[in-house]
């Protein structure tokens, strides 16, 4: 158990030293005269010479880490390669003092470059108590780093793996960056039947049931490697004819294909997928098309050849897949213009769209075209609106701000339906889209975000 009164007392001691200048414990030392040189090295960001009074024990982390926190507003804006010696001094202070001393800095006592405080609230919120943390999760916070630590500092305390999921969820859905900077949610620290348990969860109410599931989930469950290929396989076996083609695509594509790239040399990984297109028809369509997904020709090649041995419907969109995996090249047509675009989209199935929004967006002539999709001459085909929302897609966001941009020059309503139901996703939350929500359809901004504006 933390002693409350001693942390007190000990940080009582470092303000009476730099105060009075005299401390009998060699720790909580510093001279006048060294408060001064230590001030005159933060003017010039010679930052290197006190880290090394650090590293030759001539001051203790604490008194040096009080010097600079109380000097801070010294220091110059500054990118993090310059001021890491700081940063590192601050490191090695006690954690359970630290918040301590950070206290005026956080609480903006000391006017500090919003550069610096920056650099410095993670350590403040690694050390603060985990009240603070849910504090901060329930209030928000600008920077997106102190919401990661808060939120993994939370979620260890949860040991259901339902209580964990939904947490999770809710967190990620208030705060639509926190689960791109995270990752991955580490379970490590749950039991085993826990740990599959929140697999399944995953599959279940995220994998199977949103079109384009948040990475975070696919990465979770993918870092279990075996157990992620196990349970996507039982899940597969219980597809009926009917279910939908994206359950069978995302599980097929973003789990099963992935982790056969993570390991070629697994052979069970390949003869499930085998025996997977042998007892389900219903999968072949994904399982050949998800041959693009596999890395390593060799491996790819030989699925396919199993494949054959069973049988392969003859469908145009396989004999492409045919010829990509047997050649080792694909099928690339030229673009020239929309029109060649237009060639290939038209009438074609939705996965045959999504995989040309890939192949447009390595397309050197890119900018240019995708700007003409938006003028009025495009913008009304529904099947160039369907390739710019997959091209979004397959951005991975990267393109919202110009699609934003574009759009709002003809501002199709057509198209904004679109860009509405895309932005509903939480892989799609950002600033512009919540901000584009808002101006184009309030009720839902409402639903998405809450009442508040």
């Amino acid at each position: 158990m933390i002693d409350k009164e001693l942390i007190f007392i000990t940080v009582e001691r470092i303000k009476k030293t730099l105060n009075r200048r005299f401390e009998k414990d060699a720790d909580f030392y510093i001279s006048n005269q060294d408060i001064q040189e230590v001030k005159k090295l933060i003017c010039l960001s010679n930052f290197e010479t006190i880290a090394a009074w650090l590293k030759m024990k001539r001051f203790s982390a604490e008194i040096l880490t009080k010097v600079i926190l109380t000097n801070a507003w010294l220091i110059q804006p500054l990118p993090y390669n310059k001021i890491k010696e700081l940063i590192n001094i601050i490191k090695q202070c006690n954690p359970v003092i630290l918040p301590e001393l950070m206290e005026e800095i956080i609480s903006n006592q000391i006017d500090v470059s919003l550069d610096l405080k920056l650099y410095l609230e993670p350590l403040y919120y690694k050390a603060v108590p985990i009240e603070t943390c849910q504090q901060v999760l329930d209030s928000g916070h600008r920077n997106i780093e102190v919401l990661k630590i808060c939120y993994k500092r939370m979620m260890s305390l949860f040991y259901s793996s339902n209580e964990l999921y939904k947490k999770s969820k809710s967190y990620f859905h208030q705060y639509p960056d926190l689960s791109k900077k995270i990752g991955k949610i580490d379970i490590c620290y749950l039991n085993k039947t826990e740990q599959n348990a929140f697999l399944k969860l995953i599959l279940e109410q995220e994998v199977l049931i949103d079109t384009s599931p948040v990475s975070i989930w696919i990465n979770t469950i993918n870092s279990f490697k075996k157990e992620a290929f196990d349970i996507s396989i039982q899940s597969l076996n219980t597809v009926g004819q009917n279910d939908s083609n994206f359950k069978k695509k995302n599980v097929i594509n973003l789990i099963i294909f992935r982790l056969i790239n993570y390991d070629i040399n697994n052979s069970y990984y390949i003869n499930e997928v085998i025996d997977l297109y042998h007892k389900k028809p219903e999968l072949r369509f994904s399982l050949i098309l998800g041959l693009r997904k596999i890395n390593n020709l060799n491996i790819a090649q030989n699925i396919l050849a199993e494949y054959e041995s069973i049988g392969i419907e003859d469908h145009p969109m396989f004999q492409e897949v045919i010829f990509e995996i047997k050649t080792g090249n694909k099928k690339n047509f030229v673009i020239n213009d929309i029109n060649d675009i237009l060639i290939q989209i038209n009438n074609k199935p939705l996965q045959h769209i999504k995989y040309i929004s890939r192949i447009l967006l390595k397309n050197p002539n890119f900018n240019q075209l995708f700007e003409e999709f938006f003028s009025i001459q495009y913008i009304e085909n529904s099947t160039i609106q369907t390739l710019i929302i997959e091209t979004i897609v397959s951005s991975g966001t990267r393109l919202i701000g110009i699609s934003l941009n574009f759009w709002n020059i003809q501002r199709d309503e057509n198209l904004k339906e679109k860009l509405l139901i895309l932005f509903s996703k939480d892989e799609f939350k950002t600033s512009k889209t919540k901000q584009f929500v808002y101006e184009n359809n309030f009720n839902l901004y409402q639903r998405l975000y809450g009442k508040g504006v």
